[in-house]
C-alpha cells in the first residue's frame, strides 16, 4: 500500500512494494511477448472529492501463442494529495477463467 502524509505528496515505502510486483508480474517479464487490452466496459470508478475508487479487468494476450495468457483485476482506492492523484491501496488478483 502507498501512504502519503496529509502534509506531502511523497510516497512511502508501499511505493516499492508496488513497483516490486509490477517488475515481477509475467506481463513485464522481457521473454513474453503479451499485449494488454483493457476494453473501455471493464473499467469502473466512483470519485468523491479528494478519494476515488478504480477497477478494471484486463486481459494479457500472448502474442506467439496467439491465445490469453492471464485475466487479472485491480481494485485500486486513491487520494488526491496537492492536485496529484495517488495511489492509496491496490489489490490485485487474477480473475478465474473467461
Amino acid at each position: 500500500m502507498t501512504r502519503c502524509s496529509p502534509s506531502a505528496a511523497r510516497p512511502t515505502p508501499g511505493k516499492i512494494k508496488i513497483k516490486s510486483f509490477w517488475q515481477a508480474a509475467g506481463t513485464f517479464q522481457p521473454q513474453n511477448q503479451w499485449v494488454a487490452y483493457t476494453p473501455a466496459f471493464r473499467i469502473r470508478y466512483d470519485v468523491e472529492g479528494d478519494r476515488a475508487h478504480l477497477y478494471f479487468g484486463c486481459l494479457y494476450v500472448d502474442k506467439a501463442a496467439n491465445k490469453i495468457a492471464a485475466h487479472t483485476n485491480s481494485e485500486d482506492t486513491l487520494v488526491r494529495v496537492n492536485g496529484r492523484w495517488l495511489i492509496k491501496e491496490m489489490k490485485a488478483a487474477p480473475v478465474p477463467e473467461l
